[in-house]
């Protein structure tokens, strides 16, 4: 079996404290850059890293049965082969969380991947330090959509509105929150809505980033979620933003 396994033997990790990783991925310069970072942290442990997805199953089956607790796979140059075999292992291994990390933005693949089960769909490019993060929020029990493919998902929810109500849903108006939100954050809602970063929505309201991710950590207790897409989803259901 080619399947590396980096770092050390298996059977010595510590696997109450460690989220265990592995990577499916074709560039061996990014999994060999992931693996360098996560000696920083004591939160997860890379425990294999392969080009070919049946290496993987391999794996799972002659090792222990609680492994792997994500998967970070690319969908590669067949996207739509990796989503059928995310979906199939995702029903064979339900314990087990599926990220994907990868070039395709298309909107069909990001709808297919979370339609299958998929717990984040990020875009390379993103700070392997964010990437962590992202493995650390999936890890316990959270999902993450990458800011930049964020529309396709809530394009997608009015779209199911929509079927639902036969037409009937119109958002004819937008009615702010302001018995739950300041104004500031009315606006901060509405450009994340837009898919902005923290540091577009700053420069849009010339205000410093910091200040936005207070408004952000302000906006998600008020609304009792715990992600930007969570957000915007109550803020669509409701009509309190413009899409």
């Amino acid at each position: 079996m080619k399947t590396n396994i980096l770092k050390r033997d298996i059977y010595s990790y510590d696997f109450e404290k460690l989220i265990k990783v592995a990577i499916i991925d074709d560039p061996h310069l990014f999994y060999e850059a992931l693996g360098d970072l996560h000696e920083t942290t004591t939160s997860l442990e890379i425990i294999a890293v392969t080009k070919d997805i049946n290496e993987l199953i391999t794996f799972y089956s002659y090792f222990l049965s609680d492994a792997i607790d994500i998967v970070l796979m690319d969908l590669g140059s067949s996207p739509q082969e990796s989503i059928d075999f995310i979906e199939n292992f995702i029903i064979k291994y339900p314990t087990v969380k599926v990220i994907v990390l990868t070039d395709h933005d298309e909107q069909s693949y990001v709808l297919q991947s979370f339609r299958v089960g998929v717990s984040g769909y990020l875009l390379k490019g993103m700070p392997v330090s964010s990437i962590i993060e992202v493995v650390q929020l999936v890890a316990n029990g959270g999902i993450f959509i990458d800011p930049k493919v964020t529309r396709y998902m809530i394009d997608e929810y009015v779209n199911l509105i929509d079927r639902k109500d036969k037409g009937r849903f119109k958002q004819e108006k937008i009615c702010l929150p302001l018995h739950l939100l300041t104004k500031r954050e009315c606006e901060v809602l509405q450009l994340l809505a837009e898919a902005k970063t923290n540091s577009e929505v700053a420069q849009s309201l010339s205000i410093s980033e910091k200040t936005v991710k207070n408004h952000v950590i302000s906006i998600f207790r008020k609304l009792n979620v715990e992600t930007r897409t969570a957000a915007v989803v109550t803020a669509v259901k409701n009509g309190w933003v413009e899409i």
